[in-house]
C-alpha cells in the first residue's frame, strides 16, 4: 500500500509540472480509425477549443475547430514520419467559436511498443501572437534579397571590376563579393574565386603583388 501511494504521490507531482510547462503536453496514438489521448495537459484541450471530457473521449470531435484540409495534412505528416519513425512538425489553425483564430505549432515523436502500435509523444504550443513577427522578418529578408539583386545587377554593367577583398587575423584572405567585370577581367568564374580564396593574389604579376599588398597594408593601418 506504501508503495502505491508512493506512486500515486510521485504521479501527481509529475503532472503537476507537466500541467505548467510552457504550451501543452499530449500522448496520443491511433487506434484503427479513431486517435486518443491517454494523457495530455489541460492546456491542449484549451489550444484546440475543446472540452476536457472530448479530448478523454477521442474522435473526430477533438478537431472539429481544425480545418478539414489542415487536420489531413497533419495526419499525413504522422503517417509519413510512422514509416521513418522522424519526429514530426506541424502548423496548423484553430478557428474558435467566437469567430477568432488561433496558429498552433506541434512537434511529436513515436515510440514503438511491444505489441507494434506507435505512441507519438508531443508539444504543442500558441504561435498566434509570433506570427506577424514572422512575416515581418520574412518580408523584411525578401526585401533585403530583392534590394541585394538590384544593386548586383547595376554593379554587373559597370565597366570596372568592383571587388570585396577580406583578410582575416590568421592571414588569410578571400573575396567575399566579385562583380561580373571583376570575373571577366581575372578570367575566372565565382566558384574558382571562391576556391582559390587568397590564392587569387597568386596570379598577379610579382612585381605588382609586392605593390598592391604594400597598399592594401597601408590602407587597413589608416581605417
Amino acid at each position: 500500500a506504501e508503495t502505491l501511494e508512493e506512486l500515486r504521490l510521485a504521479h501527481a507531482r509529475l503532472d503537476t509540472i507537466a500541467q505548467n510547462v510552457p504550451g501543452a503536453l499530449f500522448e496520443m496514438q491511433r487506434l484503427g480509425d479513431r486517435v486518443t489521448f491517454p494523457y495530455f495537459t489541460n492546456k491542449f484541450a484549451e489550444l484546440l477549443g475543446v472540452s476536457t471530457e472530448e479530448m478523454q473521449a477521442g474522435g473526430p470531435a477533438v478537431f472539429r475547430n481544425i480545418p478539414p484540409a489542415e487536420i489531413d495534412a497533419v495526419f499525413d505528416a504522422f503517417r509519413r514520419a510512422r514509416e521513418t519513425l522522424a519526429q514530426v512538425e506541424a502548423r496548423h489553425r484553430v478557428l474558435l467559436p467566437d469567430g477568432s483564430t488561433r496558429w498552433i505549432n506541434l512537434w511529436a515523436s513515436p515510440s514503438v511498443q511491444a505489441d507494434g502500435r506507435v505512441r507519438w509523444f508531443g508539444k504543442a504550443l500558441d504561435i498566434t501572437e509570433r506570427l506577424p513577427m514572422e512575416a515581418r522578418a520574412s518580408a523584411d529578408a525578401e526585401e533585403i534579397r530583392q534590394a541585394h539583386a538590384r544593386i548586383a545587377s547595376i554593379l554587373d554593367i559597370v565597366p570596372v571590376g568592383l571587388f570585396e577583398y577580406r583578410r582575416h587575423p590568421d592571414g588569410r584572405a578571400d573575396f567575399p563579393y566579385t562583380s561580373g567585370r571583376f570575373s571577366e577581367l581575372v578570367g575566372l568564374g565565382r566558384a574558382a574565386i571562391d576556391r582559390l580564396r587568397g590564392g587569387l593574389l597568386a596570379r598577379i604579376m610579382p612585381e605588382d603583388r609586392v605593390a598592391m599588398e604594400e597598399m592594401t597594408r597601408r590602407s587597413a593601418e589608416y581605417l
